[in-house]
């Protein structure tokens, strides 16, 4: 009988174990695609900005060109990373 419960401790260590494991496997997966997605959600809100600022009147800033477009302060720094832009 001690075997047999011996047996049984070590198998249910294993089993824990590998469901441990695997949890934190997802959730590494998990964070890097949501981490991906709000990177690539901030830089799509950038592009759009830029295109305003291009589409603008001259006597607004626009004109047609991107000289003078900066990313804005709030936007520069945020949770996904620190985003910059060269014109």
């Amino acid at each position: 009988m001690g075997t047999q419960q011996l047996l049984l401790i070590a198998l249910g260590v294993i089993v824990v174990g590998l469901m441990v494991f695997t949890g934190i496997s997802i959730m590494r997966a998990y964070s890097e695609s949501s981490n991906r997605e709000q990177i690539i959600a901030n830089i799509y809100d950038l592009g759009l900005m830029a295109q305003t600022y291009y589409k603008k009147n001259r006597t607004l800033g626009g004109g047609r060109t991107y000289i003078g477009w900066s990313i804005p302060l709030q936007l520069r720094n945020t949770d996904a990373g620190t985003f910059t832009a060269t014109v």
